[in-house]
This record gives structure tokens, C-alpha cells and sequence, in this order.
């Protein structure tokens, strides 16, 4: 690889200096007892991402997950690619001089050596292939294995409790940007160039070691000497003509990322505004295509489209300016080392005068097998270079790789304070928590049991979540949501939580399901925060790329739900009750694979009735609904709220619809300033 291509691959683009953290204080439990931790999550300063001791303490990272043991499969892999690669340089090598053999039976008019020759090099050839073949398939493999450990390392940590809803949502000032591309394209890339150069970095210097000796000893001092010098002044050279040419190649990448990216807007959240940004210029106007046509905005989207083209291909003028340069070293260097060969060669020939008694013959073998010798020292030289700028392409991708997995590793060790509530719920009850634990776990990763609805009736008019002078804040940032809460959420008594737009109400989920703590105040929870004890449907339905079955049993896995005749009778007939039983003929039934977006299939009214399904068909204790039925029908929102009553779970309810008050018993009013009011709506309330 040359200089030029070197800096016409894709760079990554860097990560943005970043404003440190505030420091947020957290509410935890430990058993029955409180306490409260502040955690330092400031954000230590952005470390540069270069060439220089940061990367090579994250590389180091990252080899460790990659050679976890001694004996691993990697380890085995990269002791034989090693294998083969000293297998490959003893053929080359005797590839290389198999030239000067012939110089020596053809000169010599040799028939019979001429054959010997001609068998023997047909031999290297094959073994030449066939070692190649063997080096690209033991890298591949290893390659292969090396993105397995690395991903489901992250894997392992980003979807440990809470932490990828931390790392993508909880700062407005992220540190680690694009953690799912880390994971999915920057592994792919780092292990895939780690993989290309990994034996040629070990063996160069052992191959420019023993052909520096062979040049020594056919040429004398001045052969190595030569060689050396003109690549210390040519990657001199080639650094400061590459220089400019990267912050082009960096600039390019920026401008490519406007022209893609949409300006940044403010969206509305039910909570609080955030500025978020669209990474794709033609995907947004795709995305928002009719609200464009309703605004009637095309010419305007047009030029704010073109004035991002316009600065791209400024850009790139400039860039393809600075690469003729760089293009013009590049080639020069690259096929100067020809001439250089011969320029050594001519040292012991003409000005020592070493081969005058030689025949003819004799010197075209002698200058064949020497000039092999000094143009595969140059060619290890360049090869080293061409490793230079693929492990500047890595350097990248790995420093952010490397990034992410720190910040992973950190995250959880802060974990260790904050325990997220599933592993350490207040159980206060001590006759019955051994049975919750017990059916707890038997229900974890499957449906409900008929033994847990037992349990169920014995909290009737329990306390299931209590708050106890509870503030809450906005994460970085001193504005309250909510001061001095004090309620039960009771089982039985349905919570209806208003309030008007971005005053805290789903903020107050968050908090009530542990992914947001309250900064002041205590809260116990009673019973676990998830299935088959809780669950939370939000107002934005979410259907992972799965079954129809999938959708209606989710969070839980399809294949660890029971699937008898009963059981689909079951689910078909939720899906009645919601008038979406169409949805079961355009799948193909409940099991079969489908080849959609369900977003893009479902209107907002449909995802909304099929996310609600899955509160039917858990049964929780507890189920908090954020809106869940705002782009419903009021006919539709109240035959599904009766269908919920009936199915005996307690409903908090976030919304803004007279027409539901009258499915709740209490009222919990958001003022937007901190303070609340509570108030009893039982008088109106529906009795089924």
C-alpha cells in the first residue's frame, strides 16, 4: 500500500471535547436500610486519539479479551498463522533466488539442471499458494474470533442493568458517542486490520534483520547503510507531505457527516428538551417527507441540502489539491527503490572491483540472487510503512473501541454503589419473600405461573411502592421536578399522574423503574421492578424484528413461553379484544418469521393497542402506562382499560384525557415547580 492509499481509507470521525459531568447524587438501597452515595460521574478530559501511550494501554486492553488464556482458541490460531508466515518467507525466499539458478543452467546450457530448476520452482510455486491460501484462512478465522470475544465482552457490559440506557440517554453531554457503532462497525474494523497485519508486525523485524545481514555480506556496510538512509529520509518526507493531506482526509469526513447530518433541533420530551441530532441529511427529509409537503418547504430543504454539498466539495477540492503533492513524493519514493537495488549492487561490481575474475554467467546469477536481496530489504521497508498507515486506520477505531470499553468497565464498577433495584429489592414482608424469590425466579425468563396469582392475592391492599419525602431532579442540571413527594402506590388503588407538558411525569417513571434515581427522600419498592411484577409500556410502543408471538410475550423470550393450542387460542383472543386478530393472517400466524419494520406496518393507534397486550397477557401486579393510550379512540382506551381492571393489576397511568380519571381512584397533579397536589377520584371511578 502507498502513502496516497493510505490516506484515501476512511477515517473515522473523532470524538468531540466534551463539558464535564455534573456530579449526581444518588438514593440506594441495601437491604432494608438506606443511604445516600454521591457519585463522581464527571467526565475525566478528553484524552487526544493519536499514536501515543493512551492507545497502547487500550489496545492492551482489548488484547486481553482477545488472547483471554493460554491456551485459547486465538492463541492457537495466532501461533499457527505465525507458523505459516515462517513457512511463507523460507519459500519467498527461495522463490526469490530460484532467477539466478536459471541465469546459472541457461547460461551454462545445462539441460538437465534446467529441468532439476524447472520441477523445483514449479514446486515453490504450489507451495507459495497454497501457504497463502492457508495464511488468508487461519486470519479470517481468527479475525472472526477475535470480533466474537471483543463484542460479547461489550455485549456484556452494555446491557449489564441500566447501563446502555446511561450510556445513550442519561447525559445530554455523552462522553462515548455512537456506542452502537463501536460495537458493530469499529470492532469489525479494528479486528479486521489487527487481523491483516498481525503476522507481518511480528515477523518484519526478524525479516529485515536477516536480509540486512545478507545485504551486509554481499555488499558491505554501504548496501545496508543506503537502505536505511533513504527511508529514514523518505518517511521524513512522506510525514510532513501527509500531514496536511490527514486534516483534509479528517475535514472530508466532517463535511461528509453535514452533508448527511441534519442541523440540530429541538425535540420535545415529555419531560425535558434535549437537542438531538439526525445523522442523515436524505434519510431525515425521507423520514419527515410530510411534514416537508405540509410546510411546502421542499426549496428550502433543497438549499439548506446544497449549501452542505457546496462546503463538501470544497473539501474534497482541497483534499484531491494536497493528495497531488503527497502523489507526486509517493511515486517518486516508491520507484526510486528499484533504482536504488542496482545502485548497490553496482558497489562491489564496479567500485571494489569484488566479481572481476567472474565469469559472464556467473555475475547475471550473482547480480539476480543480490538484487533479490536488496529489493526485498526495500520491499520490508515498505511493507513496514504500508503497516504504519493501516495501523494508523486501527489506531482509530481501536482508541474508540477502547474508549467504550473503559467507560463500560467504569460504569459498571460504579454499579457496585448503585445497585440496580432487581438484585436487592426491599422485601418487607418476611413471610412471603421466599415465595416472591421463588416464583420470582421461576418466572424471570418465561410466563406467569398460577402459583405466583396465590401470591399475588395476598398483597390485596398492600403498599407496593412507597415514596417517603422524595425530590427528584433533572440529571445534570438543579431543576426540580418534584420536591418533597410523600404517597403509596397501594395495590388495588389505580394512580392516574397529570400534569402539563415536560413537568416530570415520566421523569417519575423513571424513577419509580430505577433508571433515574431521587437525588433527596426515600423510595422502597416492595416488590421487583420487572415482570411478572411490574411492568412499564411507554408512550412509544418499542417491537424488536420478531414473531407476532414475540411481540405479545415481550420482554420475555417466545420460546420459553408455553406455545400449547390453549396458549395461541389465548393470544388470538387478546388479539380480538383489541381488533387486531387481522394481524395474525398478514404474519402467517403467530410463528412466522416476518420481514418488516412493525413500525412501519402498525399506525400509532395499532402499536399502542399491541403494546398494551402484552400488560393483558403478563397480568402484572403493577402497570405503569405512559400514555400508553393517547393515539387511541376513546372507545378503543376504554374497553382497554376495563380489560386491564378485570385482569386485577394495579394501573398508574400517565395521561391527560378527562376520559380516563375515571378508571383510577387517586390523582397525582405535576404543578412544573416542584410542588404536587394528591386527590381522591374514587367518586367517579368505574366498578366492574
Amino acid at each position: 500500500m502507498k502513502y496516497s492509499d493510505a490516506v484515501t481509507k476512511r477515517m473515522e470521525s473523532r470524538n468531540r471535547v466534551d463539558s464535564s459531568r455534573r456530579q449526581i447524587p444518588f438514593a440506594t438501597v441495601a437491604g432494608d436500610g438506606w443511604y445516600n452515595e454521591e457519585l463522581d460521574l464527571g467526565m475525566k478530559p478528553r484524552v487526544e486519539v493519536s499514536f501515543n501511550l493512551s492507545f497502547f494501554r487500550r489496545f492492551w486492553l482489548l488484547l486481553k479479551i482477545m488472547f483471554p488464556r493460554v491456551l485459547s482458541c486465538t492463541v492457537l490460531l495466532a501461533i499457527l498463522v505465525l507458523l505459516l508466515g515462517g513457512l511463507d518467507q523460507v519459500l519467498t525466499y527461495n522463490v526469490g533466488v530460484m532467477p539466478s539458478e536459471f541465469y546459472q543452467v541457461l547460461g551454462g546450457r545445462d539441460d538437465d539442471g534446467f529441468r532439476t530448476t524447472l520441477t523445483k520452482s514449479f514446486g515453490l510455486v504450489v507451495g507459495k499458494a497454497v501457504v497463502l491460501t492457508s495464511i488468508s484462512y487461519a486470519t479470517s478465522i481468527l479475525y472472526i474470533n477475535w470480533r466474537r470475544l471483543i463484542t460479547q465482552r461489550l455485549h456484556t457490559l452494555y446491557f449489564n442493568t441500566f447501563v446502555f440506557y446511561d450510556l445513550n440517554n442519561l447525559f445530554s453531554l455523552k462522553k462515548v458517542d455512537n456506542p452502537d457503532q463501536r460495537i458493530a462497525q469499529d470492532v469489525e474494523r479494528t479486528c479486521n486490520v489487527f487481523s491483516e497485519i498481525f503476522s507481518k508486525v511480528v515477523m518484519s523485524p526478524f525479516i529485515i534483520a536477516y536480509y540486512t545481514y545478507k545485504t551486509w555480506d554481499s555488499s558491505g556496510y554501504l548496501g545496508p547503510l543506503s537502505i536505511y538512509s533513504y527511508f529514514i529520509i523518505s518517511t521524513i518526507i512522506n510525514k510532513f507531505a501527509m500531514s496536511p493531506v490527514v486534516r483534509c482526509v479528517a475535514n472530508q469526513e466532517k463535511k461528509e457527516g453535514d452533508f448527511r447530518q441534519v442541523s440540530s433541533v429541538l425535540i420535545g420530551d415529555p419531560d425535558c428538551s434535549r437537542y438531538e441530532n439526525s445523522r442523515f441529511k436524505h434519510m431525515a427529509v425521507r423520514s419527515h417527507s410530510e411534514a416537508i409537503a405540509f410546510y411546502h418547504s421542499d426549496s428550502l430543504e433543497k438549499l439548506f441540502t446544497e449549501q452542505r454539498l457546496e462546503s463538501l466539495l470544497n473539501a474534497q477540492q482541497k483534499l484531491v489539491n494536497w493528495r497531488f503533492f503527497l502523489n507526486g513524493v509517493t511515486n517518486f519514493v516508491d520507484y526510486f527503490g528499484s533504482i536504488l537495488s542496482y545502485i548497490i549492487i553496482s558497489i562491489p561490481i564496479l567500485l571494489e572491483g569484488k566479481y572481476d575474475n567472474v565469469d559472464p554467467v556467473a555475475i547475471s546469477a550473482i547480480i539476480s540472487r543480490n538484487s533479490f536481496y536488496y529489493l526485498y530489504l526495500i520491499n520490508s521497508f515498505s511493507t513496514l510503512i504500508d503497516l504504519n498507515s493501516k495501523v494508523s486506520d486501527m489506531a482509530g477505531t481501536a482508541h474508540r473501541v477502547g474508549e467504550l470499553y473503559e467507560e463500560l468497565i467504569r460504569m459498571n464498577n460504579t454499579e457496585k454503589y448503585d445497585q440496580r433495584w432487581s438484585d436487592r429489592v426491599a422485601y418487607v414482608n418476611n413471610l412471603l419473600s421466599k415465595k416472591i424469590r421463588d416464583e420470582d425466579n421461576k418466572a424471570h425468563d418465561g410466563g406467569v405461573t398460577e402459583d405466583l396469582y396465590n401470591v399475588y392475592k395476598n398483597f390485596a391492599g398492600m403498599c407496593l411502592v412507597s415514596l417517603e419525602s422524595v425530590s427528584l431532579y433533572l440529571p445534570e442540571s438543579d431543576t426540580c421536578l418534584v420536591r418533597d413527594l410523600t404517597i403509596d402506590i397501594v395495590q388495588g388503588r389505580h394512580l392516574l399522574i397529570t400534569g402539563n407538558s415536560s413537568c416530570g411525569k415520566t421523569s417519575f417513571l423513571r424513577m419509580l423503574c430505577g433508571f433515574w434515581k431521587a437525588q433527596e427522600g426515600k423510595l422502597t419498592r416492595h416488590v421487583p421492578n420487572r415482570l411478572p411484577w411490574m411492568l412499564f409500556l411507554p408512550q412509544k410502543p418499542y417491537f424488536p424484528s420478531a414473531t407476532l408471538r414475540q411481540q405479545l410475550v415481550y420482554p420475555y423470550r417466545s420460546s420459553y413461553c408455553p406455545q400449547t393450542i390453549a396458549d395461541d387460542q389465548n393470544l388470538i383472543s387478546l388479539l380480538k379484544s383489541v381488533n387486531l386478530v387481522h394481524l395474525v393472517e398478514r404474519c402467517g400466524g403467530l410463528d412466522a418469521e416476518i420481514c418488516w419494520d412493525w413500525n412501519d406496518i402498525l399506525t400509532p393507534g395499532e402499536a399502542q393497542r399491541l403494546s398494551i397486550l402484552r400488560a393483558l397477557y403478563h397480568r402484572p401486579l403493577l402497570t405503569f402506562l405512559d400514555e400508553a393510550t393517547s393515539a387511541m379512540g376513546t372507545d378503543y382506551e376504554m374497553s382497554i382499560y376495563k380489560h386491564l381492571l378485570s385482569s386485577c393489576t394495579t394501573i398508574v397511568s400517565v395521561g391527560h384525557r378527562h376520559s380516563i380519571r375515571q378508571f383510577h381512584d387517586m390523582e397525582l397533579h405535576f404543578t412544573g415547580d416542584g410542588h404536587y397536589s394528591i386527590a381522591e377520584l374514587s367518586a367517579s371511578k368505574i366498578r366492574l
